[in-house]
């Protein structure tokens, strides 16, 4: 059995979801059921209480206050939905002191944490109805590794800078990136790792006009989340410590920072599978954004008449 990141969450937020209530009294919309109390079949919503007690922010008193409430759902609307939006997505439940809310105004809620503490896969599971936790997963993997892949990125840039800075020759660019690769994957050359993982399946079965040269391949494109998190934090080390030596400035020191820092990461890469994530290369986090506008859009299209009931 698969064990999936925030299956915990996932199983608490199904738990908390709501699909009724239960009304003591005559309403505009009663169906009438044995046990004599009325149903007002309602869209389905979650208690902010137990919303809160999920995602855990740090300021629980901020988020619960109406006008956060309200200005999450404002600012977190496509705009072409803007002037459809009212505020029946909240609901204030006097009879349990405490506030419901459909799932758009959720998400937009979740969106608002997220610009204080990440909040990435609660945003998925709203925008995402009854999906199972496979395909949510899925879709936070992804993007979680192209924003990861786009801070590496920077961070080798500023790396680069560094080496070029003592004015070495190209070919000891190319032999200092190929020991960096070689301390992360233990001796392991790109190539081999190309081919052990098959990370360009057609290298084995070459295609017109598709062979990629295995020596171009940029491996950032192949890790996964926990690769790329730990490579990051080596890099900043690196980094870190350069400044903060300039006395040191010299190959030798950066070649052994370098080596101290990869090291230090206690992970074995060697093992690293990438044969199931997927090669990131033709997508950017600009694609991804755009893909992310247009999802949200939609999202509002259906839901954005929800309310309450």
């Amino acid at each position: 059995m698969s064990i999936y990141p925030n299956a915990k969450e996932f199983r608490n937020l199904n738990g908390a979801r709501h699909d009724y209530r239960f009304q003591h009294e005559l309403s505009l919309w009663p169906d009438l059921v044995p046990n004599g109390k009325y149903i007002v079949r309602a869209n389905e919503y979650w208690m902010l209480s137990d919303l809160l007690d999920i995602i855990q922010p740090a300021d629980r008193e901020y988020y619960s206050a109406p006008l956060t409430l309200e200005i999450a759902l404002s600012q977190n609307t496509p705009k072409p939905f803007a002037k459809n939006l009212s505020q029946n997505h909240i609901y204030y439940n006097d009879e349990k002191s405490d506030i419901e809310l459909t799932r758009y105004a959720a998400w937009a809620l979740v969106k608002e944490i997220g610009k204080k503490t990440p909040t990435t896969f609660f945003q998925e599971y709203f925008l995402n109805p009854k999906q199972p936790i496979e395909y949510i997963s899925k879709k936070v993997n992804q993007t979680e590794r192209l924003v990861l892949r786009a801070q590496s990125k920077e961070l080798t840039k500023q790396l680069d800078g560094i080496f070029y800075s003592l004015g070495a020759a190209p070919r000891h660019f190319a032999e200092f990136n190929h020991q960096k690769m070689g301390w992360l994957f233990y001796g392991k050359t790109k190539q081999d790792l190309v081919k052990t993982y098959q990370l360009l399946p057609n290298i084995a079965n070459p295609k017109p006009k598709i062979l990629a040269d295995p020596s171009r391949v940029n491996l950032q494109d192949y890790m996964n989340v926990r690769l790329l998190s730990a490579y990051i934090d080596a890099m900043k080390k690196i980094i870190e410590q350069w400044d903060e030596n300039p006395n040191q400035h010299n190959y030798e020191y950066l070649s052994n920072i370098t080596y101290n820092a990869i090291k230090s990461l206690c992970i074995d890469f060697s093992c690293h599978d990438t044969s199931t994530l997927g090669n990131l290369s033709r997508f950017g986090v600009k694609t991804i954004e755009h893909w992310q506008k247009e999802r949200e859009t939609d999202f509002a299209k259906n839901y954005i008449n929800k309310r309450i009931r």
